[in-house]
């Protein structure tokens, strides 16, 4: 059991965004890596303006790509960084019914390991995180359902810089093996449970489908249907649907020279790299969620009323 204590760190502190307090409930958010103090501010105050200008607590997660690359400088910097969080979820909670969390790619990491060390700190356990409800948003991680009272994975389908994270920050198999399941059920419009038997025919080289039968007589098949099953039990991930890519339009081929064919094939070349690249990182900035967290905020609403 660890205990949670206040952090003193030269410079890191809570900002505040937005006007209008709440006696009930706190919002916090907290942005990912390579983002300014602006940038996390910037990302408060859209959560403020969907919720009607209520005030978000803004948490700057300041890890820059440098020390992210580098494993010792991720940890120390991660170590840090949770203690802070950690201590200030639970100053924050205290004497309110409820919050809202509302993390971005790296920071998704950052909330991960608060909430764990929130409970399991001695004399806590799930008293405190029961009122939390965590929203990720292209997350580096995968938040566990039982780290807090509701947890909400949201990844756009074409969120590589998500899905490279969780390699990384991980464990990759979780996002990897979900993913998997959920495309099959697209792919054939089959249900999770025919998705199951279906990823675990393929990866075990099946030759018929997996039925009752089947799962009764190959204990081996059994465990790991009975282990994906557990994944939908334990993580609850949304992906969306991201939008089409936006193709430039193409030089076409035809000149009398060789090297001017080859000139046209190496822009051409070059615009394609462009689109795909604004493609992966539109399917990952926060704004592009921008309709997830209004929805978000519509429920807070209606369930406030």
């Amino acid at each position: 059991m660890s205990t949670i204590v206040p952090v003193n760190q030269r410079g890191m502190r809570l900002h505040v965004v937005g006007d209008q307090p709440d006696s009930k409930s706190v919002i916090l958010s907290c942005n990912g890596i390579q983002n300014s103090l602006e940038d996390a501010k910037e990302m408060g105050c859209s959560i403020s303006e969907k919720f009607g200008g209520r005030q978000v607590h803004v948490f700057h997660n300041p890890t820059s790509l440098f020390q992210y690359w580098d494993p010792k400088k991720r940890e120390q910097q991660e170590t840090k960084l949770v203690k802070y969080l950690a201590f200030n979820i639970r100053r924050l909670l205290d004497g309110k019914e409820s919050m809202q969390i509302f993390a971005h790619s790296h920071g998704t990491v950052l909330v991960e390991k608060a909430l764990r060390a929130i409970r399991n700190a001695k004399g806590l356990g799930s008293k405190v995180t029961s009122k939390i409800e965590a929203h990720a948003f292209g997350g580096a991680t995968v938040i566990p359902n039982r780290l807090a009272g509701k947890v909400y994975n949201y990844l756009f389908e074409r969120d590589e810089i998500a899905k490279f994270g969780n390699v990384i920050s991980g464990p990759q198999h979780i996002l990897e093996t979900i993913e998997a399941i959920n495309r099959i059920m697209d792919e054939k419009g089959i249900s999770r449970k025919e998705a199951i038997n279906e990823k675990v025919r393929r990866g075990q080289s099946y030759p018929a489908p997996i039925d009752n039968q089947v799962l009764s007589e190959n204990l081996e098949v059994a465990a790991k249907v009975k282990k994906y099953h557990s994944l939908f039990k334990r993580y609850n991930v949304l992906f969306l649907k991201s939008s089409a890519i936006e193709h430039p339009d193409y030089a076409e081929l035809g000149a009398t020279s060789f090297f001017e064919n080859i000139k046209i094939l190496g822009l051409n070349f070059c615009k394609g790299a462009f689109a795909i690249g604004s493609d992966i990182f539109q399917n990952h900035t926060f704004t592009s969620y921008a309709h997830v967290v209004d929805q978000i905020a519509q429920k807070e609403v209606r369930r406030m009323k």
